[in-house]
């Protein structure tokens, strides 16, 4: 799925906002409602659009709990981890 998204929200609880004129965002939607949306008028059953959000949730659930049981990486392999995204080339589609 690609969508174009928008940030309805400050970057962190210490952004007071104030830089966006009132109405910015105005227009933009969810894209995941979206695609609920238009799920069901497909056909696809509220039961089955549910056991979706549910698996979804499941996942984020295991990858929170697996990186919080993770330990920290040494500083080493960070910067290294950084280099080798440098340069590995994108792969091409």
């Amino acid at each position: 799925m690609e969508a174009v998204t928008y940030l309805a929200t400050t970057f962190s609880t210490s952004d007071r906002g104030g830089y966006r004129p009132d109405g910015d965002g105005a227009g933009f939607t969810d894209p995941l409602a979206v695609a609920t949306e238009r799920l069901a008028g497909l056909g696809v059953s509220a039961a089955e659009l549910a056991a979706c959000d549910d698996e979804a949730e499941a996942l984020l659930r295991d990858a929170v709990a697996f990186a919080l049981a993770s330990p920290w990486p040494q500083p080493s392999e960070i910067v290294d981890y950084g280099a080798r995204w440098d340069t590995t080339p994108a792969p091409v589609p």
